[in-house]
Order: structure tokens, then C-alpha cells, then sequence
């Protein structure tokens, strides 16, 4: 039992360690909770020590992902604004009509298209700051199992 379980509400844990991503290619979505995670269990140290690289390997591509995934819905986003910039200029134009940049602005952000995309980068960038949060804790974890490692080795060994 961690900090986490003894001095946080289990509702607040579950909601903040939680990740969902979604559309992964070839998996579909991918949800985990990672408080567990970061725990350390004393009673097993040298199994956690030999796990938690891989862990933290794990974690670390998830983050690689989801950076490519907000950078993809951001480039997604510049082509819809500019798909969307060029249809309402030719359409005020057709019309003889003239478009002031906030009106234009007003147009592009009411877009059906652009909010989904805004809202997807929302998501993509929520998760990838609570990757990030996990690969920090996971190695600040790697770090303290290997010193209390060594402190059981040096307990084993004056016993």
C-alpha cells in the first residue's frame, strides 16, 4: 500500500492515473490505470527492479506515439483551416462579398470539422502530459528501488 492509496480518495486516484487512448492502429483503444505502476512493494524489490526498464520502455513509446499523434491532429488541423479559409473566400468572392479576418476566424473556429479536430488534440495532448508524468515516475521509481536494493543486499548480508 503506496501513499497514494492511504492519503487520496480512490475516485480521485482512478480519475487522475487514468489513460485512455484511443484509435491505436491495429489495437483500438488502450486503457490503463497507472497508479499502480508506480508503486514500490519492499516485499518484492529485486522483481520491481528487474521489471520496471521494461516498464519504463513501455511507457516511454507510448509517449513517442502519442507525440506523433498530436503532432499529426496539428497538421490536421493547419490543412482544415486552410480547406476551410479558401472555400469561404471563393464563396464571399462568387458573391462579391468581402470577409474580415475575425469574421473569418468566427467561421473557421464554428466548423464542425475544426472542433472534432480541436477536441481530438485536447485528448492527444492530455494524454501525452500524463505520459510524460509516467515515464518520470517510473524512472524516479527505477532510481529508489535500486537504492533500497542495495540497502536490502547490505541487511541481508550483516544478518
Amino acid at each position: 500500500m503506496g501513499w497514494l492509496t492511504n492519503n487520496i480518495d480512490p475516485a480521485l486516484v482512478e480519475y487522475l492515473f487514468e489513460i485512455k487512448i484511443e484509435k491505436l492502429k491495429n489495437i483500438g483503444s488502450y486503457q490503463r490505470n497507472f497508479a499502480k505502476d508506480i508503486e514500490i512493494n519492499f516485499d518484492l524489490l529485486e522483481e520491481q527492479l528487474q521489471e520496471t526498464p521494461e516498464m519504463i520502455a513501455f511507457w516511454d513509446m507510448l509517449l513517442a506515439e502519442m507525440k506523433m499523434r498530436v503532432e499529426t491532429i496539428s497538421h490536421a488541423i493547419r490543412v482544415q483551416r486552410g480547406k476551410i479559409t479558401a472555400r469561404i473566400i471563393n464563396e464571399a468572392q462568387a458573391k462579391q462579398l468581402e470577409v474580415k479576418s475575425t469574421e473569418l476566424k468566427e467561421l473557421i473556429n464554428a466548423d464542425p470539422e475544426m472542433i472534432r479536430l480541436e477536441l481530438r488534440l485536447i485528448s492527444a495532448k492530455r494524454a501525452e502530459e500524463k505520459l510524460k508524468v509516467v515515464v518520470e515516475a517510473a524512472t524516479r521509481k527505477f532510481d529508489a528501488l535500486r537504492s533500497l536494493s542495495g540497502f536490502k543486499r547490505v541487511e541481508k548480508n550483516q544478518a
